[in-house]
């Protein structure tokens, strides 16, 4: 796998061999859920695009080995994502959400169940 975004100046998007997006829902690596802060826009997603491309017959079928056949996007959590770029990770290993990723992800399912949560007007403006 090659991620074509990684170089500098790369335009994936504009790429005549651009096939296929990711639903973005959980890692492939290892699992982890996203939990979008709907109201929060600085909030970093817990998933990102990760982009692969797959070389040796040429995107247009002459066969020359150095143009991608095609190129497809999974979903990979910032912590795999890191761990696929800067070092001998696979995106097909078998492995577990860092401990860092759970506690951002739960810290975010902590913070819905608080807006959920009724008060009355009573109680948010504290009069008894």
């Amino acid at each position: 796998y090659d991620c074509v975004a990684a170089a500098e100046g790369c335009d994936f998007r504009d790429c005549p061999h651009y096939a296929s997006t990711t639903s973005g829902r959980e890692c492939v690596r290892c699992g982890l859920e996203e939990v979008r802060m709907a109201h929060d826009s600085t909030a970093r997603p817990l998933l990102e695009a990760h982009h692969l491309s797959y070389g040796g017959r040429g995107g247009d079928g002459s066969g020359d080995g150095d143009e991608p056949s095609h190129e497809i996007t999974v979903a990979l959590c910032r912590w795999c994502h890191t761990k696929v770029h800067k070092s001998f990770a696979r995106i097909d290993d078998d492995a577990a959400p860092d401990v860092e990723a759970i506690a951002e992800r739960e810290g975010r399912r902590t913070k819905e169940l608080d807006e959920l949560g009724f008060q009355t007007a009573r109680d948010r403006a504290g009069d008894e």
